[in-house]
């Protein structure tokens, strides 16, 4: 006999910075996390960026998606490491690299 689970939804809500090279963007990053998949969306920019469904292995994630900056799309490369605490990881341009740092926002 089997046994089937459903695995609730888990929503986290981090303040992200992401450092470049001579400046430093602030925003906020939402995301579901059901079942090793994670999906959301975070502000930069005034404008909020969706997040597609990203497969999880140990809390690692890397994925390609563009933003929408001021001076139009933008493709990049994103990969990390996300827990109920923290986000760390490394977004990559065709011409810079920067680091994105969050930590989760205590709930009231």
């Amino acid at each position: 006999m089997s046994i089937m689970m459903e695995v609730s939804k888990i929503k986290y809500e981090y303040k992200i910075i992401v450092k470049a090279l001579f400046s430093k963007l602030r925003g906020k990053l939402v995301v579901d996390i059901s079942n090793n998949i994670m999906s959301g969306y975070f502000y930069l920019f005034r404008k909020k960026q969706i997040i597609k469904e990203i497969h999880l292995v140990d809390n690692h994630f890397r994925y390609n998606d563009y933003v929408l900056t001021p001076i139009g799309k933008i493709p990049y490369l994103c990969e990390g490491v996300i827990d109920e605490m923290q986000i760390n990881g490394t977004i990559s341009t065709k011409i810079s690299k920067m680091k994105i740092e969050g930590y989760r926002i205590k709930e009231k």
